[in-house]
Parts: structure tokens; sequence; C-alpha cells
């Protein structure tokens, strides 16, 4: 699935075809069509994996008030960027650029996101005043930001910092 998540953030969905993922994995074409009977089945496996490793982050991350909430998220965030990039970098792709609805995975995530931002909301230090919100703006910004942070020294730390400068009301 690393490969598969390689190419499709790299070409998009609609330019990789199932043939070029099993040469590339070197994989014969007929145990990829055996796991992933097609491309759409592929691309929820993709999904179903970073959502679980998103929901195993958030919930380890659960917990804090205020600004720590925050600075919580972003922590998965920069894990979550480290342990899978490509996937997180291709769910971004389709939600952003998507005129569909967020699918069931993306809006799990937007809910968990919500979630972990709620005792933030609570101690009304939201810039954008509700985790609903918030967790709107960073599912749009945060993939742009660690792509943009990408190899600069200390990039988990600036994110995290950034993030909070963007997310949080000036004290």
């Amino acid at each position: 699935m690393t490969v598969a998540a390689q190419h499709f953030a790299l070409l998009g969905p609609d330019a990789v075809r199932l043939e070029d993922v099993a040469e590339a994995a070197d994989v014969a074409r007929g145990t990829l069509y055996s796991l992933f009977p097609s491309k759409a089945a592929l691309v929820d496996a993709i999904h179903a994996e970073l959502l679980a490793a998103a929901m195993s982050h958030l919930n380890a991350d659960a917990g804090g008030v205020g600004r720590e909430a925050v600075a919580r998220l972003l922590r998965t965030y920069t894990r979550l960027w480290r342990d899978h990039r490509d996937a997180f970098r291709f769910s971004h792709v389709l939600m952003t650029r998507s005129a569909d609805p967020p699918g069931p995975p993306q809006q799990a995530f937007l809910q968990a996101i919500t979630r972990v931002l709620r005792p933030a909301e609570d101690a009304a230090v939201l810039r954008f005043g509700t985790a609903v919100q918030s967790g709107l703006v960073v599912s749009r910004v945060g993939v742009p930001l660690l792509e943009a942070l990408e190899g600069q020294p200390d990039a988990p730390v600036r994110f995290v910092e950034a993030g909070l400068a963007l997310l949080l009301r000036s004290r």
C-alpha cells in the first residue's frame, strides 16, 4: 500500500493504474488484484490504514485543556506526516480538491479532530471560535504547511508553533 499511496499522492488516482502499482511494488498483478480487486478497494484500504493510525494517535493524545489540546493535535499531525506521509498527502488532496462531500474516512478524521479540540473551545482560546471550524482550518492547511516546512531543521517544532499561532487567540 505504501507504493500505491506514493503513486496516488504524486500522480492522482486517475493517472495510476493497478498494473503500474504492481510493477513498482514488484508484486505479481494477480496477487495485487486478489488483495485489491479494484482501484477503489486499494484507495479505501489506504484510507483505512491512515485513519486507524490517525485515530490511534488522536486517542493517545486525547486530553489536555485549552492550548495543550491544540498542541497535542498538531503533534499528531507531525507523527502522521512522519509515518504516513504519502497516504496523508493523498487523503488531503482528495478531501480538498473533490467537489464531493468528504467520505466516511475523512468525516471520521474531522470528527476526531473536533473531539480533540473541544477542550480548547470550552476554554475559549480558539481563534476561529469553535472546534468544528478550527478543525476544518487545520485539516485544510496542515498538510500544505508540513510540505512547506519539509527539510527544515526542527520542522515538527516549527509546524506546532505555526499551528498554535494560527489556531489560538493571542493572549
